[in-house]
């Protein structure tokens, strides 16, 4: 799964490369907002799109390409299907940073314990949410029994195969994220910040989150990879087979 999902990023290395830089962009034009902070919808929006793709490619084959993708008017539910995924991890996470921070006085940081407790729940229950409802997506594209229900069934069956494989790779994705990031802070003296205080861009904080996009966006590869892969083989489906069947046609 390594190897295909390595593939994937090779064969579309330009996609990669251009999908971290639309994330970053947006990213420094919502931080450069008279009010408020970030809302991070180009890098959710991004995520989305990615994740929208991945799945027929993973299991049909053809490139990572947008534009081949919207012909489709299956995109669209995938889409849908995705965002409504995203959503609910979303919310979860929303729920236990709102938990976390409850205690505490405004503007006041988590303690580096309470931090990495909640890191800790974010990668033990994240994975679980994906492992319960992430074949709904493969058995759409795949057009049997995509059911929401049926998919959350599949979940229960695909822990053993799926589960502890998402746990692995949102760990060692966080760990190098946190690795890139120390790097900086070693070298610069604080933690990275799209916009300075002063309100200017800072051209090394850019590289740093670049570097830290193009990390997430290989975990939703990675991740993408594993549901279709393993649902495939529940499911007894020829990738191979599926595959040229859909360029034949």
């Amino acid at each position: 799964m390594l190897a295909t999902s390595a593939r994937i990023i090779r064969d579309n290395w330009i996609y990669y490369l251009l999908m971290a830089l639309l994330i970053v962009v947006w990213e420094t034009t919502d931080n450069l907002r008279p009010l408020g902070e970030s809302t991070h919808t180009g890098a959710i929006g991004a995520c989305v799109l990615l994740c929208a793709r991945l799945p027929s490619v993973v299991l049909q084959g053809g490139p990572l390409n947008m534009a081949t993708a919207f012909k489709s008017p299956e995109t669209l539910i995938i889409g849908f299907q995705v965002a409504l995924i995203a959503s609910i991890l979303a919310g979860f996470m929303i729920y236990l940073e709102m938990n976390a921070y409850a205690d505490l006085p405004h503007g006041a940081e988590l303690p580096i314990f309470d931090k990495l407790v909640l890191a800790g729940l974010l990668v033990i229950v994240q994975p679980m949410i994906v492992t319960f409802l992430g074949s709904w997506i493969p058995a759409g594209v795949m057009k049997k029994e995509p059911g929401f229900l049926l998919a959350i069934g599949r979940g229960f069956l695909s822990i053993h195969t799926v589960y502890w494989r998402l746990v692995l790779s949102l760990g060692a994705s966080l760990l190098l994220s946190l690795l890139i990031i120390f790097v900086y802070m070693i070298s610069f003296g604080s933690a990275p910040s799209i916009v300075t205080p002063s309100g200017s861009i800072a051209p090394w904080s850019i590289v740093c989150w670049y570097l830290v996009s193009l990390v997430w966006l290989a975990l939703l590869t990675y991740v993408n990879v594993v549901v279709c892969v393993c649902y495939a083989r529940a499911e007894k489906i020829d990738l191979g087979a599926a595959s040229r069947a859909t360029e034949g046609g």
